[in-house]
């Protein structure tokens, strides 16, 4: 007999997972994963195969408190000998990393020629192999790598969910099916029956204009709302239709934001119920201590949801979907399969990153033409990518039928070019509003700004202040402006996406015409008066200009505001994007060169480099390090357990609230001046706050530090 799992301390006839029946039961799951999108057999032979290493004596040794055994390369090995054609590279790369990871190509072959334990024991087991594929439709490289990868995803999560059961002894519950909450939506939808405001009547026709395109055939479509105009729930509106008309087991809504995440997933729990409704990112904290046995059994359903995205409804970042997609490890591929089948809307599509653009585009092709998803981009500054969708043979079909004239009803701003201003003029010509909003490039403008402005209602924001921290002070923007109070705000460009906010009075530091459309997007947000003023003026001052990755945008919408007398308009944005895009060339474009790591060899085969690609595929820049802000007495208590915790992973999870990223020349200056304490390598805590903190701007570096020429 030969066993997968051990149980301390327990006899193993009986009690031990017996192999054949791990591999046949995991073959099952991973087979039913794989069958979404017409690759059963595949999947199934991978589930089969993944652990037949096990076969060895030494790996039975090995549960019997013997050393450890390379079980993965088995597999790998055997799928080779097994199979003929690509099916079998596609196999081996999952088998021989579903543990480590997903290897590159030079890592697989170095697999190939390692000597391993005989585990020939596992032919006596009469495992079923005669499958057949096809993979034909998988023409391009990148499409037989992301193939892989979703293949892989289906292995991981099958062997995970199959040992869990062995342990636990029971499965998990199952999910609510999506089209069960669609009843949920109406009673919602019915709010907008009868609108009383001209705002609400025009949100109605976008709502009713997402519910007639809703029946139509899968694919990728954008949705091109103004600012205001209620997109959140009439794009949900869409995909429950999309989803119930095609059979559909998700709704996956990305967002660029946390803040914003935060914002709509409240909306979406509302409306479904908190426990249809997965909010997964970095921020995110599992609640430990829960009232009552239901909200206890919830917040476990949603850990283990987050794990492989078993959820109706998902609410998560850019980062983590797109980053996943690219990814190389277990845990992060594991929930990749159960993307296929999902309505997905990438809400602000224009804050892909222009250096990602590329490999982003490829990926969300693969999702709409190879595994059943239909994509929306939704939001009000579309970044022109019908072009970069046609060369790889799709199509983008809008949801509103006239665009341009939804778009005139919203003017709700008069935007115009102030031309150069010192900081001194600045503060000058809004000293006299009552409120107003100020939106610069740079910490250091926006620090600079807000000394000469400081004093009762005046407000700071930016990233060097931790993330609990800027939420209170939304909070108390919000109650001011509720109440009519006076107010002035000074701000980096965080504000711009998704923070709901309504000023009479914007000024705009000069940027890429999408950005100033955004900032007009929270000027006379409810049309509350007759025009809202946005005014967009250049910095005289060198810490206010646009620098690195903004500066190339900023000179692009200078000249859109040159040609255009609207640069907020559809045409304005359209052309906008089409000239960044000229500019930056394809090479810049995939400027990690993505798309290379994914070749066919001259000599015929495949190069994958999965491991450098999810190295190289980061939308947020790894040269900064992190330093945890005592903020609040929560932050005090999870950092007492962080000190004293064998593993601290999850305590650095929960502290992500009240964590800043520093430049690390930044976070030397504070390491040195002793105004930080490092824990294990993995972060630093702020020492002393109230003197290295301060409750208006944030962590206190370097006036001419490096971070404050960033947003």
């Amino acid at each position: 007999m030969y066993y997968a799992h051990s149980i301390e301390g327990k006899e193993k006839e009986g009690n031990w997972q017996e192999l054949d029946v791990h591999l046949e039961e995991t073959g099952d799951i991973s087979g039913k994963n794989a069958a979404k999108f017409n690759q059963k057999d595949l999947g199934e032979a991978l589930g089969r195969l993944h652990d037949i290493g096990k076969y060895s004596q030494a790996f039975q040794d090995r549960l019997d408190g013997g050393v450890k055994v390379d079980h993965s390369t088995a597999g790998a090995n055997e799928a080779v000998n097994l199979f003929e054609n690509l099916g079998k590279e596609v196999l081996a790369y999952c088998l021989a990393g579903h543990h480590g990871g997903l290897p590159d190509t030079c890592n697989l072959e170095e697999r190939f020629n390692k000597d391993i334990e005989d585990y020939s024991a596992y032919k006596s087991e009469k495992f079923n192999y005669d499958i057949k594929w096809d993979i034909s439709n998988h023409e391009t490289s990148f499409s037989k790598s992301f193939l892989t990868r979703m293949l892989f995803s289906c292995l991981v999560d099958a062997d995970w969910l199959n040992t869990e059961e062995f342990y636990k002894g029971k499965e998990r519950t199952p999910q609510e099916k999506l089209i069960n909450l669609y009843d949920k939506l109406q009673k919602k939808l019915d709010d907008f029956k009868s609108p009383k405001t001209t705002i609400n009547i025009k949100r109605e026709e976008i709502l009713q204009a997402c519910k007639q395109k809703a029946p139509g055939e899968q694919g990728l479509y954008s949705l091109t709302v103004p600012t205001g105009g209620g997109k959140t729930i009439s794009s949900m509106a869409f995909a429950m239709e999309h989803a119930e008309k095609h059979g559909l087991d998700r709704v996956i809504y990305a967002i660029p934001y946390t803040s914003i995440i935060e914002q709509n997933a409240q909306v979406f729990r509302d409306i479904f119920g908190t426990e249809n409704v997965l909010e997964h990112h970095s921020n995110y904290i599992f609640e430990e201590k829960e009232t009552d046995e239901k909200e206890y059994l919830t917040a476990e359903r949603m850990k283990q949801a987050s794990e492989n995205w078993d959820s109706p409804i998902i609410a998560t970042t850019n980062v983590q979907f797109f980053e996943s997609l690219f990814a190389n490890k277990p845990s992060k591929c594991r929930k990749l399969h159960n993307i296929s089948k999902s309505v997905i809307i990438l809400d602000e599509a224009q804050m892909i990153p222009t250096e990602y653009l590329i490999p982003c585009v490829n990926a969300i092709g693969e999702l709409v033409k190879n595994y059943n998803c239909t994509v929306v981009l939704c939001t009000a500054t579309q970044p022109a990518l019908d072009d970069k969708f046609k060369t790889i043979g799709l199509g983008v079909e809008e949801i509103i039928p006239d665009r341009e004239e939804l778009f005139k009803y919203f003017e709700r701003v008069d935007i115009k070019n102030i031309g150069r201003k010192t900081d001194d003029e600045l503060v000058e010509e809004i000293s006299d509003l009552k409120q107003v909003l100020v939106i610069v490039n740079t910490k250091k403008h926006a620090l600079e700004l807000y000394k000469k402005l400081e004093g009762e209602g005046v407000y700071h924001l930016s990233t060097l202040m931790c993330p609990a921290h800027r939420k209170e002070v939304i909070a108390e923007i919000k109650g001011r402006l509720k109440d009519g109070l006076p107010i002035k705000v000074v701000s980096t460009q965080l504000i711009e996406a998704g923070v709901d906010i309504d000023f009479p009075v914007v000024y705009r530091s000069i940027a890429g015409a999408d950005s100033i459309a955004q900032a007009a997007g929270r000027c006379n947000r409810e049309g509350r008066i007759d025009k809202g003023i946005v005014r967009v003026f250049e910095s005289a001052e060198k810490h206010g200009m646009p620098r690195g990755s903004l500066k190339q945008p900023a000179q692009v919408g200078r000249g859109i505001f040159e040609d255009f007398p609207d640069i907020s308009s559809i045409e304005a944005i359209e052309q906008y994007f089409k000239t960044l895009f000229f500019y930056a060339g394809e090479k810049q474009l995939d400027a990690k060169s993505i798309m290379e790591k994914f070749k066919k060899k001259k000599r015929g085969g495949y190069s994958f480099s999965f491991k450098e690609a999810a190295k190289n595929f980061k939308f947020i820049r790894n040269n900064t390090k992190s330093v945890i802000v005592p903020h609040e007495e929560d932050s005090l208590k999870i950092m007492d357990k962080l000190k004293h915790a064998e593993f601290p992973k999850k305590y650095l999870r929960q502290l992500q609230p009240y964590t800043v990223n520093l430049y690390e020349q930044d976070y030397r200056e504070l390491l040195g001046k002793g105004s930080i304490e490092e824990f294990k390598d993995i972060t630093a805590i702020l020492l002393n706050p109230g003197k290295n903190y301060d409750e208006n701007t944030g962590i206190i570096i370097n006036k001419e530090s490096e971070a404050l020429f960033d947003v």
